[in-house]
């Protein structure tokens, strides 16, 4: 293992690569987890109030104390939710009081754009609030009791601001995870760089006493890169539980694990660049490109492009490590993301094998002489 510990000692001694695998990383999360304050971003929702009736009324007043509501008719719907003037719209259908009397209750819909977690929050709110009318319509005589008797189990309902906070907080840490993933990217291409400036400098063989294969100079030397990584990944996780009191999901150890594979793809990644760069600045412009449009392409910015580019997105790593990082922020075991493990790891094994791609110019190849 003697190129995993000579390669490994260089990365460490140098301290402006250090500086920027993990200082310059923490920088843009700082933001990140001071963003979003739950008090001041209330979120958006319409009312189409066909029913006009004292129970909707009863039914906004309520809303009003866990969401913003936006009075809008029926044929603004779909502008407003496509301009993103709000993120879901309920509609109270006409005969819903009366319907809630005799025992028959309609049902009020809630319409959202796909993908938009704020969904699963209207629905708790409509059952909660049904269920609890429900509980008591049978033994009221008449609308006047039945609103009363609401308003004194109002104090009851299940409040949303707990699930609120943790949508705030996933889509912060969301958020953060696509910043981690692109700096661990570019890292990555960052470190794998010491190849070509030991290509340039011809010294390769320096240290060692004996000539090795390809296959063994290039695992010994992505080991090398993933266990930097992997201290780049511990560094980032830890300042963002503990100092900046970012969400991370249930289990520490599940998001490490996870993550960990995320560093080990993104390891071959730049292993893959390097190999086919002649100089050290073409192999750090040609990353910084991948690395952006990759992270732009696959979500990392904190939105999902939609139509095409989101078919476009799915053929990328950055969106499969942030579908898998935001199924473990939403308290899933690790089983929920054995099919995005498996994803990175068909990413990594592409990644090697462009990178042993054996061409004139591949610098394993041609420094080997193989």
């Amino acid at each position: 293992m003697n190129i995993f510990k000579m390669t490994l000692k260089r990365l460490l001694r140098d301290r402006v690569q250090l500086i920027l695998m993990v200082i310059v990383p923490i920088l843009p999360l700082i933001p990140v987890s001071a963003s979003a304050d739950v008090k001041n971003t209330p979120i958006n929702i319409g009312i189409v109030d066909n029913d006009k009736s004292e129970l909707s009324q009863l039914f906004k007043s309520n809303l009003d104390n866990e969401f913003k509501t936006i009075p809008i008719k029926e044929d603004e719907i779909n502008n407003s939710l496509y301009n993103s003037r709000v993120k879901a719209v309920i509609v109270i259908p006409n005969g819903y009081m009366k319907s809630v009397r005799i025992g028959d209750m309609l049902k009020i819909k809630g319409l959202y754009i796909e993908g938009e977690d704020v969904s699963y929050l209207v629905n708790g709110y409509i059952n909660n609030f049904n269920n609890k009318l429900l509980s008591i319509s049978a033994v009221c005589k008449s609308d006047n009791e039945l609103v009363d008797k609401f308003e004194k189990l109002n104090s009851s309902l299940v409040k949303l601001n707990s699930i609120k906070e943790f949508k705030i907080n996933k889509e912060k840490s969301r958020a953060a995870f696509g910043i981690m993933i692109q700096f661990i990217m570019f890292s990555s291409i960052l470190a794998s760089t010491l190849l070509l400036k030991d290509k340039e400098e011809k010294i390769f063989f320096r240290n060692l006493s004996a000539p090795i294969s390809v296959r063994r100079y290039l695992f010994e030397t992505i080991l090398s890169f993933f266990t930097i990584g992997i201290l780049q990944l511990s560094i980032l996780l830890l300042v963002s539980k503990f100092f900046l009191k970012l969400y991370i999901g249930d289990s520490y150890l599940n998001m490490f694990i996870y993550m960990s594979i995320v560093t080990l793809m993104a390891s071959a990644l730049g292993l893959a660049i390097s190999s086919h760069m002649k100089t050290i600045i073409q192999a750090l412009g040609f990353g910084i490109i991948i690395t952006t449009l990759l992270t732009a392409l696959g979500g990392g910015w904190g939105f999902l492009p939609k139509g095409i580019l989101l078919n476009i997105s799915k053929l990328t790593p950055i969106y499969w490590s942030l579908d898998g990082v935001n199924i473990l922020l939403n308290n899933t075991r690790l089983e929920g993301v054995v099919n995005n493990i498996f994803i990175m790891i068909l990413f990594t094994i592409l990644f090697l094998l462009v990178g042993m791609w054996k061409k004139g110019d591949n610098l394993y190849y041609s420094a080997l002489g193989e």
